[in-house]
């Protein structure tokens, strides 16, 4: 299923990036040389759409009107600067693991070295939720509005063998309505047996208010497959043998395992949306 959305999404993308020229339009290369365009109009180009709205860069565009939203309407935008905050973030979850312990695969679950006491939950959580780390909670979705269209891609090796992708993808139709689509994708082998990660996430939002703001709307789609296989931890056999520096043990893929076919799968599909009314301007 996650499979046909990528495919979907990436049809989607070349027709909204074939779309950016018009027919007819002459492009100058390096060379200076002007090269026309092959795509001739037709009536029956299904791109071809009349009543186009022109986006005309200036000075008047900043980076602060690409902005990033939260489902309670917090605001950011989106950071385009080389920091070593971003170093500590360019993991599989995009985000400053200080606090945790990682284990000997990227996309498997995370050990909790500190306490946040900032959450409060008046109820408990239903089932386990140690596999949740790179699971998207509806608070976890985050709503876009930019001035042009925007991507954003992430990516890095897995452990041994393996690449974890994000790739991120959002316009706006008008100022008042913005839809996004994003597609998070990892394989990661592992230090040691029986350890694979393997997991695909997609997000599609969109979001719309009226120009008064009395009337908005949030809504989005998450299709989420996360697949960990768990050895068991070693045998005594294995550390022993490890640890006294024998030459057939060096390599950790080596190293046999507690257990060679335990799996964990946590799959979800969500639909959701949240909108209100406001029944005065004031």
């Amino acid at each position: 299923m996650i499979k046909r959305f990528v495919l979907i999404f990436f049809l989607t993308l070349s027709g909204i990036i074939s779309a950016q020229i018009k027919p007819g339009d002459k492009i100058k290369n390096i060379d200076d040389k002007v090269l026309s365009n092959r795509f001739e109009e037709s009536e029956r180009d299904s791109l071809a759409f009349r009543e186009e709205v022109k986006v005309e860069l200036s000075g008047k565009t900043h980076f602060t009107d690409y902005k990033i939203f939260t489902l309670e309407n917090d605001s950011t935008y989106v950071d385009t600067t080389l920091s070593i905050s971003k170093y500590y973030k360019f993991n599989f979850l995009q985000r400053d693991l200080l606090e945790y312990q990682e284990f000997a695969n990227q996309g498997q679950t995370l050990t909790t070295l500190a306490h946040d006491f900032r959450p409060v939950k008046l109820y408990p959580d239903i089932g386990a939720t140690a596999k949740h780390f790179p699971f998207y909670q509806v608070k976890d979705i985050r709503y876009y509005q930019v001035p042009t269209p925007t991507t954003i891609l992430m990516y890095r090796t897995g452990v041994e063998q393996g690449q974890v992708m994000d790739g991120f993808f959002t316009f706006n139709y008008t100022k008042q309505f913005n839809m996004s689509i994003a597609f998070k994708g990892l394989h990661s082998l592992g230090d040691y047996r029986y350890i694979v990660s393997d997991y695909g996430i997609l997000r599609i939002t969109s979001n719309y208010h009226t120009k008064d703001f009395r009337y908005q709307i949030k809504a989005h789609v998450a299709a989420q497959e996360i697949n960990n296989q768990e050895n068991g931890g070693l045998t005594p056999e294995s550390m022993a043998n490890f640890e006294n520096g024998l030459p057939n043990f060096k390599d950790r893929a080596r190293l046999v395992t507690n257990f060679t076919d335990a799996d964990n799968t946590l799959r979800s599909n969500r639909y959701f949306f949240d909108h209100n009314f406001r029944l005065w301007k004031e």
